[in-house]
């Protein structure tokens, strides 16, 4: 969905501020999704789980939570 988004931020292919728009926004989704995937594989790497019951479950569990697992939720809550 973004791919299209990312080819009408940059149509005017004559301005350089449409083709440096369209360049920026592109790094900056590839960023956002990059960060949204490193703190999802850490929280399946801690808990094991991908389903929000059996994480919540494992994170209720008195000193579970570890240092990869509480940086994980945090990149995923910057989203």
């Amino acid at each position: 969905q973004s791919l299209a988004l990312y080819f009408v931020a940059a149509i005017n292919r004559d301005s350089l501020k449409s083709t440096e728009a369209g360049l920026k926004y592109f790094v900056l989704g590839a960023l956002s999704s990059g960060m949204l995937l490193y703190g999802m594989s850490l929280v399946y790497g801690f808990t094991g789980h991908t389903h929000f019951s059996e994480i919540s479950q494992a994170l209720s569990v008195e000193g579970a939570r570890s240092l990869g697992l509480i940086f994980g939720e945090d990149e995923e809550q910057a989203e």
